[in-house]
């Protein structure tokens, strides 16, 4: 399992984990218990029905998932948020994973426990665009990765603390904080080895460049070519499938359509198959937008003639794709990408005949989504105020 691990398999560990506690379960100790049960908890993130690895086939979380399905509801003052169609279904089923280890490990490791719900309750937090709750899970997310329990794991449990933190840094839009953050943990990475991990905070830094410099793309691409470089020496496929998915998007960033579209149908199998539901989600948004790149191309250089089939072709394919995002990254709860998501379907079904309802009803979630992140308070809301203009302004015409 932790040679799987090590390779950023993470479904392949969970399984290894799953034999490990079912067969072995009693000669375990309480660290190794709960180092197992963290990594088929995590392996939930990945999708590809890993979260049927369960540690009980009757759990004891109802209580916790039932809160978990009605949390927006429940919440008050400034941070209450209720996005339309959101489930958090995959956060739920990690969060009942760790759970329910409580009961099969009656006396689980604390630091491993509390750092690992803390950082799913980070992440999901940092999703849903609530970031005083994500901020006050910070404070405990230091706190818990200095645990002498923890210690065994060395400083990584702190690297991933870090790494966490930086997601929020990019959602507060303090990006060169993140990328200083980011550079500092890949030179310690560096100096003791740990390839996997520096290979995930280059990942990190591509992102955080590719969200802040949108119009210069190329800055992306000595961290992600330097980290296309440690995957293939390492043989890291999904992490490698990754570094593809996001080279697709600077490509198509830079008008190279059809090798974006080259990369995404090339990396799109081992993507669905070991990669993070978020990256899944990311590919089928980037290959949807190849698609109407396409068909905005042809709508100015082809003949009115054929220019109608082709783009109603195009539009169609991009709207498959745009829905299959959409239901990855509502089971998420990420937030902003969703609002990208339901402009774009919006867009789309206003171009075709005889959609006009469907056009409504992805204009609704948008403006949902929209009007729950004003409510969060966060920096972006001045782009969001911006964007709605500009539906309203669509949808009208």
């Amino acid at each position: 399992s932790g040679i799987w691990d090590a390779y950023g398999n993470m479904p392949m560990s969970a399984l290894f984990s799953f034999q490990a506690l079912y067969c072995y379960g009693r000669k375990l100790s309480s660290h190794e218990g709960s180092v197992a049960g963290q990594k088929i908890a995590m392996a939930a993130l990945y999708g590809n029905g890993s979260h049927t690895l369960s540690l009980s086939c009757d759990y004891q979380g109802d209580a916790l998932y039932n809160r978990m399905q009605t949390i927006g509801k429940e919440r008050g003052g400034q941070n209450h948020i209720n996005f339309v169609g959101m489930q958090s279904k995959v956060y739920v089923d990690a969060l009942k994973q760790l759970l329910d280890m409580t009961r099969k490990q009656p006396t689980p490791s604390d630091g491993i426990w509390s750092h690992s719900v803390t950082m799913i309750l980070h992440e999901w937090a940092v999703r849903r665009c609530e970031l005083n709750h994500a901020r006050s899970l910070t404070y405990v997310l230091h706190s818990v990765s200095s645990l002498p329990s923890l210690m065994q794991n060395g400083i990584e449990a702190k690297i991933q603390t870090s790494l966490q933190f930086s997601s929020l840094l990019c959602r507060e839009k303090s990006w060169e904080r993140a990328k200083q953050l980011i550079l500092g943990l890949c030179t310690i990475c560096q100096q003791r080895g740990l390839r996997f991990l520096r290979a995930r905070l280059l990942l990190q830094l591509v992102m955080i460049h590719l969200e802040c410099s949108p119009q210069r793309p190329v800055c992306a691409l000595l961290p992600l070519l330097e980290c296309l470089s440690i995957c293939e020496a390492d043989s890291m496929d999904s992490l490698h499938a990754s570094c593809l998915c996001l080279l697709a998007k600077v490509h198509l960033q830079l008008d190279n359509v059809q090798r974006a579209r080259a990369l995404l149908k090339g990396s799109l199998p081992t993507l669905l198959q070991h990669a993070p539901i978020w990256f899944q989600g990311e590919a089928w948004l980037t290959l949807a937008k190849c698609h109407l790149r396409e068909a905005r191309d042809l709508l100015s250089d082809s003949e009115v003639s054929s220019r109608n089939l082709g783009c109603m072709r195009l539009w169609k394919t991009a709207l498959e794709q745009l829905n299959q995002s959409a239901n990855l990254f509502e089971s998420m709860d990420d937030a902003l990408v969703l609002r990208e998501v339901y402009y774009l379907q919006a867009q789309i079904y206003n171009y075709l005949p005889g959609h006009r309802s469907q056009r409504n009803a992805a204009a609704t979630k948008y403006s949902k989504v929209c009007k729950d992140l004003l409510q969060s308070h966060s920096p972006m809301w001045q782009n969001v105020l911006e964007s709605m203009t500009l539906l309203d302004m669509g949808t009208n015409s």
